[in-house]
């Protein structure tokens, strides 16, 4: 087959020969790669047997073979696997070429647990199946359990200007089943389409809903359920309006008081949710905020009653963590009156409008807002 497949070295990758002749080859150069390795196997029995290991001074046999051989360590630990294997059939498959190596090696370690004729059982099973069903017998020890705990971890690393976080968790399975749970179970009340039909992701649905039970946390410790919100300070170096807009980004930087670095969406939602006082880089007033700005607890319940305590998003029916917002923004000259305020739910006043950029039309009826067409980001093709 070897010399086969040389022989036709001419014609690799050529685009006159059909699709089922370049599958065929790649299938056949498969079997050939799964022989080899078991003759490679093979003749590491016999090495093993001389504890060459021992001769050069190397630690386990994995080891040897990674050294000697220039292979990762990966390579070498599933040829150790199959040169130490004790199943006869799944040994004379590979040395035939019926299976491929990575099936091979997958198939010993399930056969290792004791599944029994592991090799015609798991037949229809792709390679990560295999891995799945392996892992799903192999008992988790106390000293392994102990080890994962003892490493759980939460980890939040932050940019530079703390503009945005990256992070990983490491978390026993039965904790993360528990968190998983509790957070899909708060993206189901917060799951919407987005105003131009797009679907948030699975990892977007949980990023919101640990935002939002964090919020709710904070809101019923520090504040209340009726609080108009915290007092946020805000400082603003102004654009180097000096300089050649060509040449330099005209926008003022903002920054909170706790010096993160915010955006135009992020800002919005700040002004939304609490009272503001806008600094410049010198900390003098400028003016722009004002305290009352909040809407009073009085205002938001006879909004809320208003508009029917339902969010007024046509088509929406959401009814969960209800919120007044400015039609027209604070920032932008609306004023915190009855006319200027709409009932939205949590997701399209958060998600919708401060994270996605979308702003409600002014004209649209009051209990069947609409947004406005959000301009294309590109030309169409």
């Amino acid at each position: 087959m070897f010399d086969t497949l040389v022989a036709g070295a001419s014609q690799v990758g050529s685009a006159d020969l059909p699709p089922d002749v370049h599958e065929q080859r790649i299938l056949d150069a498969e079997r050939i790669i799964a022989q080899l390795r078991a003759l490679q196997a093979q003749e590491l029995v016999a090495l093993d047997r001389q504890q060459v290991t021992t001769a050069d001074g190397a630690r386990t046999l994995v080891e040897w073979c990674a050294a000697r051989f220039d292979i990762s360590r990966t390579t070498a630990r599933d040829l150790v696997l199959v040169a130490r294997c004790q199943h006869e059939d799944i040994n004379a498959a590979l040395d035939n070429g019926d299976i491929s190596f990575d099936r091979a090696t997958q198939t010993i370690r399930l056969a290792n647990t004791g599944y029994q004729d592991a090799l015609s059982r798991t037949a229809g099973y792709d390679i990560g199946a295999l891995a799945r069903l392996r892992v799903s017998r192999e008992p988790l020890g106390e000293g392994e359990e102990t080890d994962i705990f003892e490493h759980r971890c939460l980890a939040l690393q932050p940019r530079l200007d703390e503009s945005h976080y990256t992070g990983w968790l490491t978390m026993a399975g039965t904790d993360a089943k528990v968190v998983e749970t509790a957070l899909m179970l708060r993206a189901e009340r917060l799951r919407r389409e987005l105003p131009d039909g797009t679907t948030l992701t699975r990892g977007q649905l949980l990023h919101d809903s640990l935002v939002d039970m964090a919020t709710d946390d904070l809101n019923h410790t520090s504040q209340g359920t009726d609080s108009p919100g915290a007092v946020i300070t805000v400082f603003v170096d102004p654009a180097p309006s000096d300089e050649p807009a060509s040449t330099v980004d005209q926008r003022p930087v903002v920054r909170i008081d706790n010096g993160i670095r915010t955006g135009p969406q992020a800002l919005q939602q700040l002004i939304c949710g609490g009272a503001m006082m806008e600094l410049d880089a010198d900390s003098e007033a400028l003016g722009i905020g004002r305290t009352s700005r909040a809407v009073p607890p009085r205002l938001k319940r006879w909004v809320i009653h208003r508009d029917l305590g339902v969010c007024t998003i046509a088509g929406c029916d959401s009814t969960y963590r209800l919120e007044p917002h400015h039609i027209i923004h604070w920032q932008d000259g609306g004023a915190t009156e009855e006319q200027n305020l709409a009932t939205l739910c949590w997701f399209h006043h958060h998600v919708a409008i401060h994270r996605q950029g979308f702003q409600i039309e002014p004209d649209s009826p009051q209990l069947r807002r609409q947004f406005l067409r959000k301009p294309r980001s590109r030309p169409p093709p």
